[in-house]
């Protein structure tokens, strides 16, 4: 009893076993070797766990949850033993949140650099639903939706610029020259295609 309560429990062991030979079926001493044996089992698992706590913090996640399993075996109802468990399906779950942002990041960069704005955008929401907060997506999503903007609003001016360059053509054409020329003139903001004409008909 001295040597466990010193916390020497191998010592502790090996005496009580010595006390037993005695005496077998000995109340006192039939405890006292089931008090050993839990307090054993209790230091095993808190020196797994310590490992795997360790295991854990260097990334190797495999590694530490085996040490967990060898800790659950032997007290399977521990708290310790079952906070590291969680610790460890936490750090997989953050993982793959993070694989899969990152895969999704990349899907949608490459949208983008093909000109798929729209996808573009969908993937980048894909990102948000995974984590609100994520800047890159917000950065990603923004500029896809001001590419679809500029590139309608190129749509609209090479359109203006071609009804322009129409009527130009046709005042030109029934001998209004100068007012072709001063409506090409006129003609805001400047466009590739009406100076050109412009120039043609000058």
């Amino acid at each position: 009893h001295r040597l466990f309560e010193a916390g020497n429990v191998d010592k502790a062991r090996d005496t009580c076993d010595q006390a037993l030979m005695f005496d077998p079926d000995h109340p006192g001493g039939l405890q006292l070797m089931d008090d050993i044996a839990s307090e054993s089992d209790r230091k095993q698992v808190a020196a797994w766990i310590e490992e795997a706590r360790g295991e854990l913090q260097k990334g190797q996640l495999d590694r530490a949850e085996a040490l967990v399993a060898q800790a659950r075996q032997l007290q399977p109802e521990s708290e310790d033993v079952q906070h590291m468990q969680e610790a460890i399906d936490t750090t997989r779950r953050e993982i793959e949140r993070t694989r899969q942002i990152q895969e999704t990041m990349r899907r949608a960069r490459a949208r983008f650099a093909e000109g798929g704005y729209e996808a573009a955008i969908r993937a980048g929401g894909e990102v948000l639903a995974i984590d609100p907060e994520n800047v890159s997506a917000k950065d990603l999503q923004k500029r896809a939706q001001e590419a679809i903007e500029h590139a309608a609003t190129r749509t609209e001016r090479d359109a203006a610029a071609q009804s322009a360059v129409a009527s130009a053509r046709k005042l030109f054409e029934s001998g209004d020259k100068d007012g072709a020329i001063k409506q090409l003139q006129s003609f805001t903001p400047k466009h590739d295609l009406v100076s050109a004409f412009l120039a043609t008909l000058k």
